[in-house]
């Protein structure tokens, strides 16, 4: 019997059949790999900072704590920093996942937090830990926070983490909010959406510009037109008020403070250029960085740069 790739028979299907049709059946084997995945784990407990969490058996988070000791530390830093000179606003962590970033934020300070995860299955566990934070109120939406359009596609799971893959042939149809629909100002806002990043920022330009929060998002950049869509985030937080970039690398590593956005897209070249680069010629070294945290810091609270740039260069010091 001879045996083809998946690569080949998805060509063969959404060559030969309707698009309708090929979507279902594509969302068909997705869901039921996604149950098997999921049937096959137990849930563990992990510490994060000052709490205990259950996470999946096989959650990604078990390797980064070996191997990433320093990820994701600076939201401690930044939540404390910020949280001291707004104690009345919220925190917003969009995609919360099971809770590990809002466990290290948490840690940092008792403001209140708006945790935000879209699937069914991290929200579960979001649930179950956010009952251990001692912040005074937490409020958990389970829903895709964006520009406030309607998607179409499928939501797919890797490791310790799922976005929503957007596709015409979908048949999973979703209804995005929009922040104003969360909160009605925050201090900080996390954003860690896979994919999603760029277009909660800048379609919600207008709630930013009210709000200014201090903004962290996930950059991670691979074609020109990802690109495109970065420089157009950057003119809409120039626009918006901000005034201050603050870069780590994916293991937490502090990399550039500048007040020039050019400074910062030219890392994010070097990182798109690295991964073009391994994708054309297979034989370069993997790449070192698969993407970028970016704080912005809107012109209302540069007061607060060169103490965070401190702070957080001294995090794992003894």
């Amino acid at each position: 019997m001879k045996f083809y790739k998946t690569s080949t028979v998805k060509s063969l299907l959404k060559r030969f059949l309707p698009p309708t049709l090929y979507g279902r059946i594509l969302e068909s084997i997705y869901a039921r790999r996604t149950i098997r995945h999921h049937r096959k784990q137990t849930s563990i407990s992990i510490k994060i900072q000052d709490y205990i969490l259950s996470i999946p058996s096989q959650h990604g988070l078990l390797a980064v704590q070996q191997q990433q000791p320093r990820r994701d530390l600076h939201l401690g830093v930044a939540a404390a920093l910020i949280s001291e000179k707004y104690p009345s606003k919220p925190i917003l962590d969009i995609g919360a996942n099971v809770g590990d970033t809002a466990a290290i934020i948490a840690s940092h300070c008792k403001a209140d937090l708006v945790l935000i995860e879209a699937s069914d299955y991290f929200f579960e566990y979001l649930q179950q830990n956010a009952l251990v934070f001692k912040n005074n109120n937490i409020t958990l939406f389970k829903c895709f926070a964006s520009d406030g359009q309607m998607l179409k596609g499928w939501i797919k799971y890797r490791s310790g983490t799922s976005y929503f893959e957007t596709n015409d042939n979908g048949t999973t149809i979703i209804q995005t909010k929009k922040l104003d629909e969360f909160s009605s100002s925050a201090s900080f806002v996390k954003i860690d959406t896979d994919g999603f990043d760029f277009k909660i920022i800048s379609g919600n330009k207008y709630t930013l510009q009210s709000w200014k929060p201090l903004i962290v998002f996930e950059c991670e950049v691979r074609s020109e037109d990802q690109m495109v869509e970065l420089n157009s985030v950057f003119r809409d937080l120039k626009e918006m008020g901000y005034a201050k970039y603050c870069v780590f690398d994916d293991q937490g590593y502090f990399l550039l403070a500048s007040d020039q956005d050019d400074h910062v897209r030219q890392l994010v070249n070097f990182m798109k250029q690295q991964y073009c680069d391994e994708q054309q010629y297979r034989t370069c070294p993997r790449i070192s960085i698969t993407n970028y945290d970016i704080y912005c810091f809107h012109q209302d609270d540069l007061d607060l740069t060169d103490r965070f740039v401190e702070l957080v260069n001294s995090v794992g010091e003894q």
